[in-house]
């Protein structure tokens, strides 16, 4: 009898020790959390999107900048007690978001920023820009849907010369449009070169070198549909992120000798006077009561319109 009441002792005593050891991580041993690179763009492409948590949400829970953000539900110091992070890791009831949550690694660093403070951190810029990962709907369709995809051409109703390219799995099933490794031999690259079927068509703007280049390099690296790559929102210039993408996603409209509607986003001193009156960001966003969408063949990725979010609230400049 004695024994077992050992025994048990020792097992009651193991028991205690397992579930009374379990200690926060000591977060002075992590690194600093960067606010404007690393936590809020999880919050901006995944929660502040049209619809959502934007300037135009009317429950109030805005999600677009640090002061918002804040606002919304932190407890700098304490993420247990915070009402963002309640929701983000379904502790809270209203799990976020809906349908896609964060990942753990996102979780992560929104808990060790809330822990460390919270504070509104800049990382400098000085450093290069990472190369960035092609991803097809991200960077290589925006291409297609603006220039070879318009309605009357390879859309998904007209699909001349029976080719669709609107969705991957439709260029891929082509015979010998998209070679995997192989660009030159590729016919989608050798219509953009130019030659008896160019395409663009004539009277269209023809597709830039840079472009055609992003295309090559998909097509080179295995043409995959791969759409996992990280939205990096460090670097976001007019040159290098914004007039990338408004070339990609616009320019096969807006451009040439009657660009559509009569608005040309050729220049800078075009993109900036729309976006100025407003109607280029409530097109792109999508935002209710807007005429004309665009892309009329699809949104922008979140990714995208949050590159162009931040390059507005930032004045629009021409950097």
């Amino acid at each position: 009898m004695r024994l077992l009441t050992v025994t048990f002792i020792f097992i009651l005593t193991v028991i205690v020790l397992v579930f009374s050891c379990k200690h926060e991580p000591d977060i002075s041993t992590q690194p600093q959390i960067c606010f404007n690179t690393q936590v809020l763009p999880i919050f901006q492409i995944n929660c502040a999107y049209s619809g959502c948590h934007d300037e135009h949400f009317e429950d109030g829970i805005i999600l677009t900048d640090y002061t918002k953000i804040l606002n919304a539900g932190i407890t700098p110091g304490n993420a247990k007690n915070s009402k963002i992070y309640k929701v983000i890791t379904d502790n809270y009831g209203n799990f976020m978001p809906p349908k896609n949550p964060l990942s753990e690694q996102q979780r992560q660093i929104i808990e060790l920023w809330i822990n460390q403070g919270a504070k509104n951190s800049i990382c400098s810029d000085t450093a290069t820009p990472p190369t960035a990962k092609l991803c097809f709907n991200q960077d290589v369709l925006p291409i297609l849907l603006s220039n070879c995809a318009m309605s009357g051409c390879h859309d998904a109703a007209t699909q001349a010369h029976g080719v669709n390219l609107t969705n991957y799995s439709s260029i891929m099933a082509e015979n010998e449009l998209v070679i995997p490794n192989n660009p030159d031999n590729s016919k989608l690259i050798k219509v953009l070169a130019g030659g008896e079927d160019q395409m663009p068509p004539s009277g269209y703007s023809p597709l830039t070198q840079n472009q055609i280049n992003i295309l090559k390099t998909w097509i080179s690296d295995g043409a995959t549909n791969d759409n996992t790559c990280v939205c990096d929102t460090s670097y976001v210039l007019f040159a290098g992120v914004v007039a990338p993408i408004i070339s990609s996603s616009c320019q096969g409209c807006h451009s040439g000798s009657s660009p559509s509607g009569g608005i040309s986003l050729l220049s800078y001193t075009d993109i900036k006077a729309q976006m100025d009156n407003g109607k280029l960001w409530n097109s792109i966003n999508l935002t209710t009561g807007t005429l004309h969408a665009m892309p009329p063949s699809g949104k922008l990725s979140n990714c995208n319109i949050s590159k162009i979010r931040i390059w507005k609230d930032a004045g629009a400049p021409n950097n």
